[in-house]
């Protein structure tokens, strides 16, 4: 049964009382969505995420960013339409243009190292939950084969989208080690908490974005 979303809000849009959630975006989604909140007149905040220090250039170069929810006051991402519980992104625009952590839901793969991911399936999802007959299979599956043909069968765009967010985040430590073997920066392997406090409200921040240098 492929999935469907059902424009619910909840649990990927918004945060519900006590829940703590990471809605990860790329710089290059970040900027796009900024223009968008500017358009539409609508508040919009993020946090920096994943983050890397240059010590040979004081800059912190910027992976990856997270929506900041907790600052509205909805607790809901402001690009969610309030009457109809829709994506305004998607409504204006297009699927394809929502960032690639919205177009992956309520699917994740997280690579924890060369040889070994993990899948994970939101059964908070509403739409899983009227059809969790259907889903409860995956968990039957022991090999990353059927794993994946479940999920292409079952979540097609959702899991191409998932791919993406996979390829993106391994390509920045490669991208690191090929600036800092061109003698561009120097990211240390350890960096303190104290040398964090004191550059990051000092240094600059570069975004690392696939095409740019």
């Amino acid at each position: 049964m492929k999935f469907e979303c059902s424009g619910c809000s909840t649990p990927c849009c918004a945060l519900r009382e006590g829940e703590e959630k990471k809605i990860m975006l790329f710089p290059e989604e970040v900027a796009f969505l900024e223009r968008q909140a500017v358009e539409l007149d609508q508040r919009f905040a993020v946090l920096e995420d994943l983050i890397f220090p240059d010590i040979k250039n004081k800059i912190i170069l910027v992976g990856s960013y997270r929506l900041y929810l907790e600052i509205l006051p909805s607790r809901a991402c402001g690009f969610m339409r309030q009457d109809n519980r829709w994506c305004r992104i998607q409504e204006m625009f297009s699927l394809e243009q929502k960032p690639l952590v919205c177009q992956a839901y309520p699917i994740a793969i997280k690579t924890v190292d060369a040889t070994t991911k993990e899948y994970f399936l939101d059964t908070g999802c509403p739409f899983i939950e009227q059809n969790v007959v259907a889903y409860t299979r995956i968990k039957d599956l022991t090999t990353v084969p059927e794993v994946e043909a479940f999920l292409r069968e079952n979540f097609p765009a959702e899991f191409r989208a998932a791919n993406q967010i996979v390829n993106r985040l391994a390509w920045i430590p490669l991208r690191l080690r090929h600036l800092e073997q061109e003698g561009k920066i120097q990211v240390p392997d350890d960096f303190s908490a104290e040398q964090w406090a004191e550059a990051l409200p000092s240094w600059d921040r570069i975004d690392l974005i696939p095409g740019i240098d």
